[in-house]
C-alpha cells in the first residue's frame, strides 16, 4: 500500500500494489501524486519518507529532479527521511 496524506485538507491518496518495489513507488508518485498535485495547484510535494529499498533512499531524490523535468511536472519535491530503525515512527504501516 501507498498512501499520500493531504495535511492541508486531510484529503488520502492510496494505491495498493501487489509489491513493494521502487517501480510502484515511482508509478504511485507519477500517476497518483502528481496529477493530484498538478489538479489542486499545489506547487511543492513534501514527501516523509522511511528509509526502506521501497523508496530507495540513494536513487529516489536524481530520479524525482529528472522525471519532474522530463515530464514537465511543474511542482518540485522536498523529501524527508524519518531516522533509520525508527519503524515506529511509520504510522501508515501500522
Amino acid at each position: 500500500m501507498f498512501v499520500g496524506l493531504s495535511v492541508a485538507d486531510g484529503l488520502v491518496y492510496g494505491r495498493c500494489a501487489a509489491h513493494k518495489r521502487f517501480v510502484d513507488f515511482q508509478a504511485f508518485v507519477r500517476d497518483v501524486l502528481v496529477p493530484a498535485a498538478r489538479q489542486r495547484k499545489v506547487q511543492t510535494i513534501r514527501l516523509i519518507l522511511d528509509n526502506g529499498t521501497t523508496h530507495t533512499p540513494k536513487r529516489l531524490q536524481a530520479w524525482l529532479a529528472a522525471t519532474a523535468q522530463a515530464e514537465d511536472w511543474r511542482v518540485t519535491f522536498e523529501v524527508y527521511w524519518l531516522p533509520p530503525n525508527a519503524s515506529w515512527l511509520d504510522q501508515m504501516e501500522i
